[in-house]
């Protein structure tokens, strides 16, 4: 029986950082405004600053509130990084002012990455053109869609721009991405598509920027992976060497997701420790001993950084960078070994202080997770069985931390992802290996690639290598139930599931018994969140029209079984909603007159007749929705029909829409623009 020790006493950046984590989420979810939380801790300043005056009774009574407010401190501290951080706040931000605005003035954060109608590019505002032709200085980020007719700017490139912001559109189907929600953690709140020539330069890049530098670097890696490694073999080299994704076929990471070896091709802790390894070794033979301890750990750490941001910054690999730092540091520099949670908690503390929204990116969440994770259950895994053979010795070693990494970030993923891949173990048995060789071969590629030779050998076997690789993991992908799908946990089951896993080390580790009751609660009130769940699906009543592109679906749901104007030719986009609102029974009715259910709505296309307008009494709908090819005006559509409501599809064009939408609006009538406010969900 292990002997229940308190981490607290050897972690006091693991104490401090729970308060600041929460000043952090509240803020996140609540407005707070920035001069009431001195109110929280200012109380104790006094207190702290007439100490010495208090009587010696009064001190013991005392005695805890120094401690509050510390906690105090750091939970106010944790707040002000979020108010700070938010650039809305600002007065020069786009939105406050972009009513003056004529255009921006924009710097390019990072080169453009051409799509399939467009290439994206995130844009830094450095200054607004005013109506009157002054400029003055103005923030914030916007994407831009720039057409592939005409050149494209280069990262740190400024050119000007109309002002022609639009706000990102919600998706609205149920259990979708969000991709508004998503930029909206990078605080990028704008977009706007620029045609051709309808830009100007103003200033070139700056070459002796750091930015510039590195992506210059980034660039050649990437003309050196595209010369030397044949085929498809580049996107995965790209991913593995780069976390460079866009030359990566969806089908590709699709089975990759579907192993549960993601994490192989998003740059983390793996790199960065083969690149540590590779230096350590490397400059100990240079400088043997104690010698050059500062320059050796100088050293490391530069590099480490720099093949961060060369990378691209992501939360993970920050997170290894930094504690690979901190290790580095105690190692050469105060030459004292430090306690792993402090090192976590100090690294994660730093992160969100600089970057607050960095605590709500999966990522980022994943990262840590799965680090305190194999920490805390690989000793209690790896202790169930003693191997006396080597090889399996290191067999044993891999496969307890791939199952104390999948135990704690299990919660996570199925809340996310709402998949659970079956063959986790075998891939990740035979990947982590692979991708550490290919690594290696990657980076000796990178070294000679000044000898073409020898490049073109390396490369060679680099795409070999990768090809076994990818081949061993679609043939995992492919066996029959690789993959258990639409798992569906919601918030209450992911807070259920973590103090699962919680109370699960506890009881295993140190056999507490009140924790392995708490397990038996906790998987208790899993069943019964799972049930009511079932119970609310069983009895819902919604009305969908689904936010698709391709095809106008409308969805009358009643429980699992739902009459639909589509069965055919689904969107991916509709059949995940489906699956997520439990759906299992599909009735074809009516594309124009739906009418099912007592529900009455009415499609109007290109191909719709509106009956003459008689004096008899109006027909009663619900909704109209009016879908592509429509030719109408509103009033002499009222004239004819009361509905509850006006639908326009998302398929019509915007300024359609608008035209529209005004005429409602003098009519007085309710409308609703999928394209604009997402996929149009009702209970009935």
């Amino acid at each position: 029986m292990n002997r229940f020790v308190n981490p607290w006493h050897r972690a006091p950046l693991l104490r401090l950082l729970l308060p600041f984590l929460l000043g952090v989420i509240c803020a996140l979810n609540i407005e707070l405004e920035l001069q009431w939380l001195p109110c929280l801790w200012l109380p104790t300043l006094i207190h702290v600053l007439s100490w010495k005056y208090l009587a010696i009774q009064w001190r013991y009574r005392l005695r805890s509130l120094p401690g509050i407010g510390i906690v105090c401190l750091y939970f106010c501290l944790g707040a002000m990084a979020v108010i700070s951080a938010d650039t809305r706040r600002a007065p020069a931000y786009i939105n406050n002012i972009k009513g003056n605005a004529f255009g921006w003035v924009v710097e390019i954060l990072e080169d453009p990455l051409p799509g399939a109608r467009s290439a994206k590019s995130l844009v830094k505002v450095r200054a607004c053109l005013r109506q009157d032709g002054l400029f003055e200085k103005a923030t914030g980020k916007i994407m831009l869609y720039w057409s592939l007719d005409s050149r494209l700017p280069g990262m740190g490139e400024c050119v000007l721009i109309q002002n022609r912001l639009e706000s990102f559109a919600p998706n609205g189907n149920p259990g979708a991405f969000e991709y508004k929600d998503y930029m909206a953690l990078r605080r990028v709140y704008h977009q706007q598509y620029i045609p051709t020539k309808k830009w100007r330069l103003v200033s070139h890049a700056n070459p002796y920027k750091i930015t510039w530098q590195l992506n210059r670097v980034k660039s050649y890696c990437l003309q050196v992976l595209r010369k030397y490694i044949p085929g498809k073999q580049v996107g995965l080299a790209e991913a593995l060497l780069l976390g460079y994704r866009a030359d990566l076929a969806r089908s590709a990471i699709a089975g990759y997701a579907g192993t549960g070896i993601i994490h192989i091709i998003a740059i983390s802790g793996l790199h960065l420790g083969l690149i540590y390894l590779s230096l350590l070794k490397l400059l100990t033979m240079v400088l043997p001993g104690n010698r050059g301890r500062i320059l050796k750990g100088l050293i490391i750490i530069i590099i480490l950084w720099l093949f961060s941001l060369i990378t691209g910054g992501s939360p993970s690999v920050l997170r290894s960078a930094l504690m690979f730092s901190l290790v580095v540091t105690g190692k050469f520099w105060v030459t004292r070994r430090g306690f792993i949670f402090n090192t976590l908690a100090a690294s994660a503390f730093f992160l969100v202080l600089y970057e607050p929204y960095y605590l709500l990116n999966v990522g980022f969440q994943l990262s840590y997770i799965a680090v305190l994770s194999i920490l805390l259950f690989q000793p209690v895994v790896a202790g169930l069985w003693k191997p006396k053979l080597l090889p399996m010795k290191k067999i044993w070693e891999l496969i307890s931390v791939t199952l104390a990494a999948q135990v704690g970030t299990l919660p996570i993923c199925l809340f996310y992802f709402h998949q659970f891949p079956l063959y986790f173990l075998p891939a990740n048995l035979l990947s982590i290996p692979a991708a550490t060789i290919i690594l290696y071969s990657l980076l000796l590629l990178m070294l000679c690639s000044w000898m073409p030779f020898a490049a073109k050998i390396l490369g060679m076997i680099s795409g070999n290598l990768i090809q076994y690789f990818d081949t061993y993991n679609q043939l995992l992908y492919h066996l029959p139930a690789a993959v258990i799908e639409n798992i569906r946990l919601d918030r209450l089951g992911l807070f259920i599931s973590i103090f699962l896993v919680i109370f699960l080390l506890l009881a295993w580790k140190y056999t507490l018994r009140w924790a392995a009751w708490s397990c038996l609660y906790c998987i208790l009130a899993l069943i019964g969140n799972l049930r009511w769940k079932q119970y609310l699906e069983a009895h819902q009543r919604k009305f969908i029209i689904y936010n698709c592109r391709d095809a106008l679906v409308m969805d009358l749901i009643s429980g699992s079984d739902a009459f639909t104007n589509r069965v055919k030719e689904i969107p991916a986009s509709v059949v995940q909603a489906r699956k997520a609102l439990g759906i299992r029974k599909l009735t074809h009715i009516n594309n124009f007159a739906f009418n099912a259910d007592g529900l009455k709505v009415l499609v109007i296309n290109s191909t719709f007749t509106r009956p003459s307008a008689g004096r008899g009494k109006k027909v009663e709908l619900d909704y109209i929705v009016i879908t592509r090819g429509a030719k109408l005006h509103m009033e002499a559509l009222t004239s004819v029909y009361t509905c509850k409501m006006i639908i326009f599809d998302s398929r019509l064009h915007i300024r359609q829409v608008e035209k529209w939408k005004s005429e409602c609006n003098k009519l007085t009538l309710r409308n609703f623009s999928i394209q604009r406010e997402g996929a149009f969900v009702i209970n009935f």
